[in-house]
């Protein structure tokens, strides 16, 4: 009886939880662009905008406002609340208005202001700018109602400022159990500016031929390191490889190259049997 009680109680939530997100999985909200560079001057007054899109099913309000930006370690986790010195963009933020209604279909272009103060320190100073859907007092099914999506300001004020930066460690394991084949490059900014580096891997087999390339550029505030992965997430699960690294940071290239062997953990060890037994037979003949 306790089974049946226990099996009716899940069907149960599941068909709640599935009423939920069928009342809202028509609201979309899509923000452009995702990021704004700044160069600006102590002082300065900028206009500008960005483009809220409701591409759902659903007529939603959002409303619009600016936090601090930093970053809490080198996995570049996002940090929204700490007011770090140069995370202080965001109080420079003023919106025309901090509400606005979407009918699906429809978008609407969002314009603010950017007063720098006349005492603004030079070099970067971060913030972002959130849009978030409000929920609707009128619906009752609220689960997962709330969306936002948000727009991060990098601004650098003109003056005495610093871009210096360069690459700690790129660290990539000779012998790789399974694939993906994984690395990791670390990078650090030592300057009181953003900049943006380039990462490459390439990947080519034994007889030269290459098998993967790609470049990816990354944002680096400063005083901060971050940790860049290096995937090559569908290679081949078995092989000799030469993997070629290089990082990009202000104009100045670091490259290295490494020989890598991938194979699954069940090779390795079928290997390590028939090399033990090659042994072994060997090591009996000779004492014969």
């Amino acid at each position: 009886m306790m089974g049946v009680i226990v099996a009716v109680l899940a069907v149960t939530i599941l068909v709640v939880q599935s009423v939920g997100v069928q009342a809202i999985q028509g609201e979309s909200i899509v923000m452009s662009p995702t990021s704004k560079p700044y160069k600006l001057d102590a002082g300065q007054v900028r206009s500008d905008n960005f483009t809220i899109i409701n591409d759902g099913t659903s007529h939603y309000t959002f409303k619009v406002y600016a936090v601090p930006y930093s970053i809490k370690n080198s996995r570049y986790e996002a940090d929204l609340e700490t007011k770090a010195p140069n995370a202080d963009a965001y109080q420079w933020v003023k919106f025309e208005q901090n509400r606005y209604e979407l009918n699906p279909g429809e978008k609407v272009i969002v314009p603010y202001t950017i007063t720098v103060p006349s005492d603004a320190a030079p070099g970067g100073h971060y913030g972002v700018i959130f849009a978030e859907t409000e929920v609707d007092p009128n619906q009752t099914a609220q689960i997962g109602r709330q969306k936002r999506v948000g727009t991060i300001i990098y601004a650098t004020v003109d003056g005495d400022y610093i871009q210096a930066g360069r690459e700690v460690e790129t660290i990539v394991d000779a012998v790789q159990i399974g694939y993906p084949l994984r690395g990791r490059m670390t990078v650090e900014n030592t300057g009181n500016a953003d900049f943006v580096m380039k990462s490459t891997l390439r990947i080519n087999n034994i007889f030269g031929n290459n098998m993967y390339n790609k470049t990816t550029e990354y944002v680096l505030l400063p005083k901060t390191t971050r940790d860049i992965p290096l995937t090559w997430e569908n290679g081949p699960w078995l092989g000799w490889y030469n993997v070629q690294t290089e990082s990009e940071i202000l104009g100045k290239k670091v490259s290295h190259d490494k020989l890598v062997f991938i194979a699954p953990l069940w090779f390795l060890l079928v290997t390590t049997l028939v090399l033990l037994a090659i042994f072994y037979m060997i090591y009996r003949h000779f004492r014969r």
